[in-house]
């Protein structure tokens, strides 16, 4: 029905999205419409919300590695013209528009931002040079940037990404994860409904907190 939508309880939605996809932008809309949550969650903090709202993230990249990300990130929505980050954009003010209250459930960016300064040098370089490499091949015609990629290829580039930079995977990845199942369980406790827009990426490791949560 949605791109990598799970009903992770009975009362939580997770979206996995992509974040520079229109195909995520539909879907967001149309698991509001269907759905009709009692909140929507998004992958974001108050800091991101408003720069998103002010037309972009890019320039307020305070770390060198996370402004490259950025910057890559951008190219690749400037290839299918769409602003990275604009269904999480979209979900918030979808739902505000809709009288549904919205909850921001990811970490400060400023903590993620101490911690990639602290990342091995190792890791960075290889980061870079990966990136580099990867922005001269975006436009190639096996690669659908208008669309989610599907769990089995989420779930590979997730592995190679955690064997290749383990602390990047940590900082960026786990960590996150486990800030954002945190707050869904407790927005869960306080509403029926709780759909939840979080990228491709994190749809994973959130989905298996939650459940070993649900089960305990």
């Amino acid at each position: 029905m949605f791109p990598l939508l799970f009903l992770v309880t009975t009362m939580i939605h997770i979206i996995g999205t992509s974040h520079i996809a229109s195909d995520s932008i539909k879907a967001v809309q149309r698991a509001i419409d269907e759905l009709e949550p009692d909140v929507v969650a998004v992958e974001l903090d108050p800091v991101r919300l408003r720069a998103l709202r002010e037309g972009g993230t890019q320039r307020r990249a305070r770390s060198p590695l996370l402004f490259l990300m950025q910057y890559i990130q951008q190219k690749l929505g400037e290839t299918v013209g769409i602003t990275p980050g604009s269904e999480m954009l979209t979900a918030a003010d979808y739902a505000e528009g809709n009288g549904i209250p919205v909850a921001m459930i990811d970490q400060h960016i400023s903590q993620t931002m101490v911690k990639l300064k602290q990342a091995p040098l190792r890791e960075k370089i290889k980061l870079v040079a990966y990136l580099l490499v990867g922005s001269f091949i975006i436009d190639s015609p096996s690669m659908d940037l208008d669309s989610v990629p599907d769990e089995a290829v989420v779930d590979r580039l997730l592995l190679r990404f955690e064997i290749a930079f383990p602390y990047l995977y940590e900082t960026l990845v786990s960590e996150r994860n486990k800030r954002m199942a945190q707050n869904l369980s407790h927005l869960d406790k306080q509403y029926d409904t709780v759909i939840a827009v979080v990228g491709a990426a994190h749809r994973p490791g959130l989905t298996d907190r939650l459940e070993d949560a649900a089960a305990i």
